[in-house]
């Protein structure tokens, strides 16, 4: 069916939760059962800006008033 393995791995992703191979075109890893959107999965990537952005915003609102002392 196939000459190489080559073509086999093109086809297959890994679930950046997990890391167990899984189908490019698959919504759920099989294994942890992770939603997957494409090649990364939804959610994660989201909460991680989110708190990232309120971390920088409180920390830039700590050190603006600590400056206005």
């Amino acid at each position: 069916m196939y000459d190489s393995d080559d073509e086999i791995d093109e086809t297959l992703a890994e679930c950046p939760k997990c890391g167990a191979s899984v189908y490019d075109d698959i919504e759920q890893c099989p294994r942890c059962g992770e939603w997957i959107t494409g090649t990364e999965y939804s959610g994660s990537r989201g909460k991680r800006t989110f708190v990232v952005v309120v971390a920088l915003v409180l920390l830039s609102l700590i050190l603006f008033t600590w400056i206005l002392r």
